[in-house]
């Protein structure tokens, strides 16, 4: 008798604790715009930035630097100075 009352108990106080409970807050409607406006600026701020991302890295996948610019080679000659040219230019 005693495990009746109480399993009674324990699901009345179950019930109490996880019954839902309207709790409304009383917001102005321009609290609520402001709100909304925020909300959208920083959703907007965080797919631009997604956007500008995707545009560089695309952009650097395509760049090419091989393809788009000519290759130019020197032609360097080294000539072997004299010990007695050296001496005379004053060279060391």
């Amino acid at each position: 008798m005693f495990t009746k009352k109480a399993l009674i108990a324990t699901t009345a106080a179950a019930g109490i604790a996880l019954s839902p409970v309207a709790n409304a807050q009383e917001v102005t409607l321009e609290d609520f715009v402001g709100l909304m406006l925020e909300k959208a600026v920083a959703e907007a701020q965080y797919e631009i930035q997604n956007n500008v991302h995707a545009a560089v890295l695309t952009a650097g996948l395509m760049f090419d630097i091989e393809e788009s610019e000519e290759v130019y080679i020197a032609d360097v000659q080294i000539k072997d100075l004299k010990e007695q040219d050296v001496q005379d230019n004053g060279a060391e």
